[in-house]
């Protein structure tokens, strides 16, 4: 099942996700950013900035598109697909980044 990475230097790519290869591509404890609304579920490390990540204006302009806080993202995220019916991440790939990519 794919996932994309978008990393702090606005890089884009696509993986097979599980738990230990999003862990990897955060480089972290997985926090959730919020995004209601939205057609994926965007994880972050949880000390981001307090390791001094950089920050990802690529995720910060489209999680901005679904939220009204300005806590801001830094270093590299993940985004899966919305959970299903039992709760397991979905797919998300490239294709799904271009099309919202677009409209951001």
């Amino acid at each position: 099942m794919k996932a994309v990475s978008i990393r702090a230097d606005g890089s884009v790519e696509e993986f097979d996700q599980s738990y230990e290869t999003i862990k990897e591509r955060v480089g972290g404890w997985l926090e959730i950013a919020p995004t209601p609304g939205s057609p994926f579920v965007m994880f972050c490390d949880e000390e981001g900035k307090l390791k001094n990540r950089p920050f990802n204006l690529t995720a910060n302009t489209l999680a901005n598109q679904y939220r009204n806080w300005e806590d801001p993202l830094c270093g590299d995220v993940v985004l899966v697909g919305l959970p299903d019916d039992e709760g397991e991440n979905t797919e998300f790939s490239l294709a799904d980044w271009e099309r919202i990519a677009v409209a951001a």
